[in-house]
């Protein structure tokens, strides 16, 4: 399965788009963020990715069609973007997963659990009103 690779360069960050067949059989988009910490927003959460050593990955979508699930195609997608934070100099990647029911979450969860990720509850920052959203970590 090939993976196609785009990037584009902003100031303190570069977003990462993979792609299988174009996207039509998944995708997955994600940053490296060299941004100094000083430079996030207030919050819980901004204070625990702060906190984490420059520059930082974030996943921000990971997509596979539900007919082509159960091919690898996003764990192959996962893997492919740790080799390049990896390569990057990045120590941690973030996730944040906000599903759209319960057993979507507990999938999600599973699913980023089988490669590394661990969830950071003393990153929660959730304000009451806010989706069920629960943010994951790796370290590479």
């Amino acid at each position: 399965m090939r993976i196609d690779i785009e990037t584009e360069e902003l100031q303190d960050e570069t977003w990462f788009y993979l792609s299988v067949n174009g996207g039509n059989d998944g995708g997955l988009s994600g940053t490296i963020d060299r941004s100094r910490p000083e430079d996030f927003s207030p919050g819980k959460w901004s204070r625990c990715l702060s906190r984490a050593p420059r520059p930082i990955g974030y996943i921000d979508e990971l997509f596979v069609p539900p007919k082509k699930r159960g091919h690898q195609i996003g764990s192959r997608l996962v893997h492919a973007f740790m080799d390049i934070m990896s390569k990057g100099g990045v120590h941690w990647v973030f996730v944040l997963l906000v599903p759209h029911n319960q057993r979507d979450m507990s999938s999600f969860m599973r699913f980023f659990r089988r490669h590394g990720f661990v969830e950071a509850p003393e990153c929660q920052d959730i304000d009451p009103g806010d989706p069920p959203s629960v943010l994951m970590k790796a370290e590479i």
